[in-house]
């Protein structure tokens, strides 16, 4: 079910002529358009129950890694580092907000590998809604190069760090790479629905919804 229909920004209205634009070219050349749109609502739930597997591996990897009958909390490489927990919690807030701009950076960065223009195909901005910012490419992608570019931060921010948290025995690590494993629920969700589309004797291509959660699918089949 589509959102509910709601004022554009200046910057959604730029992108959608953009983009309507591509689309027509695309269906020109014989490609058949399909909208692949996701409420707030699914995104979150969905995107939450389907990263949690992954969170206990982490949880487990670490435990298994670091507790012993005689371990504690205490133990654990965090007091160490932050005297007080109010600290703790401001380091955390501090540290988790950089890596969610990072997060949209490493976007950015695959994207632009993948599309002639480059940067000049990346969208950069805030979503005051969501209250978060956000990476999109103006560019049709291959299906592996939009796999790759969705998984990559959660990749490197969230189950990198965790790995190496494990290594560590260090509890802050791991709490901000589980953040960010969290954080690329809408990025993994949208990969399980991509990967459900076959590609074999058919050309696919993606594009970023340009005002909903989502993806414009593009498929024409090969002679």
């Amino acid at each position: 079910m589509k959102n509910k229909e709601r004022k554009l920004t200046e910057k959604e209205k730029k992108r959608l002529e953009i983009i309507m634009e591509k689309r027509a070219k695309l269906e020109k050349d014989g490609y058949i358009c399909q909208e692949k749109i996701f409420s707030a609502f699914h995104m979150n739930v969905m995107g939450t129950l389907a990263m949690l597997p992954y969170i206990i591996l982490m949880v487990a990897l670490f435990a298994a890694m670091n507790f012993s009958a005689d371990t504690n909390w205490q133990s654990l490489r965090m007091r160490n580092y932050f005297p007080s927990y109010r600290l703790f919690l401001a380091a955390f807030i501090a540290a988790f907000a950089v890596l969610i701009f990072l997060h949209e950076l490493i976007h950015g960065i695959c994207f632009s590998r993948f599309v002639p223009g480059e940067w000049k195909s990346i969208d950069f901005g805030f979503n005051a809604a969501a209250f978060a910012p956000y990476c999109t490419c103006l560019e049709p992608l291959s299906k592996k190069a939009y796999i790759i570019s969705a998984l990559m931060p959660t990749i490197f921010l969230g189950f990198l760090p965790c790995i190496i948290a494990s290594f560590l025995g260090n509890a802050f690590v791991l709490l901000l790479g589980l953040g960010m494993i969290f954080g690329g629920a809408g990025d993994f969700l949208m990969v399980y629905n991509l990967i459900k589309i076959k590609t074999k004797d058919r050309d696919v291509l993606f594009i970023d919804h340009p005002t909903e959660i989502g993806s414009l699918i593009f498929i024409k089949e090969k002679v």
